[in-house]
């Protein structure tokens, strides 16, 4: 949000007053307010001069407009300012769906079909050794699955390493919560392992253990754009995607001619794109 100062003190003014000619940042629930920046925009048009602060959808830039430095009016000038917010907000979450090709299944496992899923269904068994293995790109991963009073334990493994055993059982039945998370990793390739024990609770009226989805943590480049593709110089270029090149959310810069111009493109949902991108 933009505020301003009813004072219109000067751009060289010692006479600024906090919150006042500012970008701020509010959370919605009230709990925190953040001083970005001051815009000094003076109000020397009735329109022209306004900030007009706009976020991108991650929330890591601002961009906004301000006269700051102008000392007279300008009905049309006004420059225009790009803030990059904390690399921390550059981390993005990528869900992959419990039938996303990606994820790979050993055992006999069941569809659930419920409203209440991710997806409207979740994959579901009991039977000991049955297990899920995905092998992602990413700064951290969260287990999304289903939970009751019928619902078993889980082994986690990480790059062949066991960093957990989780007992999914809860007495009130819950849709797509968090079962387990992994969080603060290395920007680089990992695999993850669940793996069925068929062991339960002593509460437990059963052993199923349930997976919706796995959200991935993705942490862009300072740029926003996940991966530069250059697919070669000529009259036509091509690059062809395949496994998770195709992951929905993930953005591409496409360099070709030398640089001379690129394409960027953001898979929104893989099933509704064609699986190959052409530069003419």
């Amino acid at each position: 949000m933009e505020t301003y100062a009813p004072s219109d003190p000067s751009p060289d003014s010692t006479d600024w007053k906090a919150y006042t000619n500012e970008i701020l940042q509010v959370k919605l629930d009230g709990t925190e307010i953040r001083r970005l920046t001051h815009h000094r925009s003076r109000p020397f048009t009735t329109y022209n001069y306004s900030p007009r602060p706009s976020a991108s959808r991650d929330g890591s830039r601002i961009i906004f407009n301000s006269n700051f430095g102008l000392y007279g009016p300008s009905t049309v000038y006004t420059d225009v300012y790009l803030m990059v917010l904390s690399e921390s907000s550059l981390t993005r979450v990528v869900r992959y769906d419990q039938t996303d090709m990606a994820i790979t299944y050993t055992g006999e496992w069941a569809t659930n079909n419920l409203s209440t899923h991710a997806g409207g269904s979740a994959a579901v068994t009991m039977d000991s050794g049955s297990s899920v293995t995905f092998t992602f790109v990413g700064t951290g991963i969260r287990w999304i699955g289903y939970r009751d009073k019928w619902s078993g334990v889980a082994r986690v493994y990480l790059d062949n390493v066991l960093i957990d055993t989780i007992d999914t059982f809860a007495s009130q039945a819950a849709a797509q919560t968090v079962l387990y998370s992994l969080l603060g990793l290395a920007s680089a390739s990992h695999t993850l392992v669940l793996e069925v024990t068929g062991e339960r609770n002593p509460n437990a009226q059963g052993a199923w253990v349930w997976v919706d989805a796995l959200d991935v943590h993705v942490k862009s480049t300072s740029d926003g754009i996940d991966k530069v593709i250059n697919p070669g110089i000529g009259t036509t270029a091509s690059h062809f995607f395949s496994g998770q090149e195709l992951a929905p959310g993930i953005a591409y810069m496409f360099r070709h001619r030398a640089d001379v111009f690129g394409l960027r493109c953001t898979f929104l949902d893989k099933t509704l794109l064609p699986a190959s991108v052409v530069l003419q």
